[in-house]
């Protein structure tokens, strides 16, 4: 039933993403693969159609991006956060976008890419304690910056103390300095 009234309302609106979406969801719980990557592909075609004409719903950038990263595509899901920062956003998502393009440049290993979207994130909120973690860790790793990365991973376990992987950082910028 759940089927067949997502596909009436598809006749009725079928570029909505949303619904072609939830279909795939359906899809993949009934175990219909071939359908469930129909309705994926869909969802990716109309996401990216709407990216490109300048859609300003941040829920639709960071969808596409699911989509490539599930996909492998991580130059793909670079661009699409990229465009993201064009668009009006609040703060917190565009702290939320930063922090995700610090991530992505990291798996390509991008990593002059990678501080300068840590910088940015901690810019729009110095409390952010993934973000100073991570740009520590970064630090130790390329033994750089060793005092400021322990201060930045020492900031992090304040607000997460029994953080195993803050701990682990935090020991490696020790052994390390």
């Amino acid at each position: 039933n759940a089927i067949k009234e997502a596909q009436i309302f598809l006749e009725k609106d079928p570029g909505n993403w949303a619904m072609h979406l939830a279909l795939s969801e359906i899809y993949e719980k009934t175990g219909d693969e071939s359908e469930h990557h129909e309705e994926i592909r869909k969802t990716q075609e109309l996401l990216k159609k709407n990216i490109d004409a300048g859609a300003r719903n941040p829920q639709e950038y960071f969808l596409l991006c699911q989509i490539y990263k599930k996909q492998r595509k991580i130059d793909d899901d670079i661009s699409v956060i990229e465009s993201m920062k064009l668009i009006p956003l609040d703060k917190e998502t565009m702290r939320d976008t930063h922090f995700l393009l610090a991530n992505l440049y990291y798996e390509a290993q991008k990593f002059d890419r990678v501080e300068d979207e840590l910088q940015m994130t901690l810019k729009l909120d110095p409390e952010f304690h993934e973000a100073n973690n991570f740009l520590g860790y970064l630090f130790v790793e390329n033994n750089k910056n060793l005092d400021e990365a322990i201060q930045l991973i020492s900031k992090a376990l304040k607000v997460q103390p029994k953080n195993g992987a803050y701990l682990d950082s935090l020991g490696w910028a020790y052994y390390k300095k």
